[in-house]
């Protein structure tokens, strides 16, 4: 009788304990994932876009070719679209090919008629989201706004106009809504940790954190070791040594696919702050794409074209390519002299000339439209 009472028991808090885990990742999954009034139509966005008022940032980002070809990436495309003010350009980089599974790109058409420039060239992992947008304005404008962003993401309303003003504030540093702090600075066993970050505002998830905390509301911004893509960071191109952030050939294996952990640690050498900005918010996965996440996670397809299901699946990466650079993370940085940034407008032809030559030199099928 004892033993059929204590196993009753243990039933109990064993159930209490799925519920609570069950309730818990519910939570993480709401608090994460877009919730907000549904996204226009694509004709309705676009019409949006043309219409409104511009800041001089720009929007950089590239994709998949599953992401391109199903639509899918229309959700974040639609989200930009649907700021006011809006970027003043909004600029992605199409590789011809995936290297990793050697997947062709098609750009559909419903993407080529739209305001978004389109550019081709090679893939250069995750970091093809920022470096062909860097070089394009390193030359006629070394200090344009460039805004980079995920794919699978969806901007809060607002952000643009945010990131316009809080980089005009802080011309001379690296912004990010979402920053990491290493552990161990100034030794050869500094480590990553995705516990450890900073975010503008507490939420639900540095609650359950003990080593997530928000940004300081007096001072308005804290200091990090690595930006992170996921919530958008704000660079120039003066801030980087444009061949030196291009070469991976000293880097160790799997470098490639940890393009923030890149990104910062050449910031670092260059002595560039990297801030989370309280004035940030934060974007939110678009509908189902965490879920698809876990279970990609979880169970990889041999087909999937996710970093996070396959090479990043791990830490290993991360923690190899913050060794690797191990000296520069204590880097004191400093404040350099730079002009001030111009108007995209006074030298966007520039940038127009190289689309139209891009756009000239695409394979057939998969040809770039100049925009007007």
């Amino acid at each position: 009788m004892e033993k059929q009472m204590w196993g009753r028991i243990s039933l109990v808090f064993v159930l209490v304990a799925v519920a609570v885990v069950g309730v818990l990742a519910w939570q993480i999954v709401h608090a994460l994932s877009y919730h907000g009034a549904s996204l226009p139509e694509w004709e309705e966005a676009v019409l949006h876009f043309q219409n409104s008022e511009k800041v001089p940032v720009v929007v950089s980002l590239t994709t998949m070719p599953g992401r391109l070809s199903s639509g899918r990436i229309q959700q974040t495309l639609k989200s930009v679209m649907m700021q006011n003010p809006g970027p003043e350009r909004i600029e992605i980089n199409i590789p011809y090919e995936l290297r990793r599974k050697g997947t062709k790109y098609h750009v559909p058409s419903w993407l080529q008629d739209s305001p978004v420039h389109i550019f081709r060239g090679e893939d250069e992992g995750p970091a093809t989201k920022y470096l062909p947008t860097l070089r394009r304005y390193a030359e006629t404008q070394p200090d344009a706004k460039i805004f980079v962003i995920d794919d699978d993401m969806i901007m809060p309303h607002g952000l643009i106009d945010t990131v316009n003003d809080s980089m005009n504030a802080h011309p001379h540093k690296a912004l990010c809504g979402h920053g990491n702090v290493l552990h161990n600075k100034g030794t050869r066993n500094v480590s990553f940790d995705l516990n450890s970050y900073v975010e503008p505002q507490s939420s639900f998830l540095s609650w359950l954190s003990w080593n997530g905390r928000a940004v300081d509301t007096e001072k308005g911004f804290e200091e990090v070791d690595i930006i992170t893509g996921y919530n958008g960071y704000a660079i120039r191109p003066s801030f980087f040594d444009l061949d030196q952030l291009s070469d991976y050939s000293d880097l160790p294996e799997g470098a490639r696919y940890v393009d923030d952990i890149v990104i910062s640690a050449r910031l670092a050498q260059r002595r560039v702050p990297r801030i989370v900005s309280q004035d940030f918010r934060a974007f939110k996965f678009e509908e189902h794409r965490l879920l698809e996440f876990v279970r990609g996670w979880l169970a990889p397809s041999p087909d999937t074209e996710d970093l996070s299901s396959t090479e990043n699946k791990t830490q290993t990466n991360n923690d190899r390519v913050v060794k690797h650079f191990w000296a520069e993370w204590n880097n004191v940085c400093a404040v350099p002299t730079q002009t001030e940034p111009v108007s995209l407008e006074e030298d966007n032809n520039v940038v127009e000339e190289e689309e139209a030559e891009n756009s000239a030199s695409a394979s057939p099928g998969q040809a770039a439209k100049p925009k007007e």
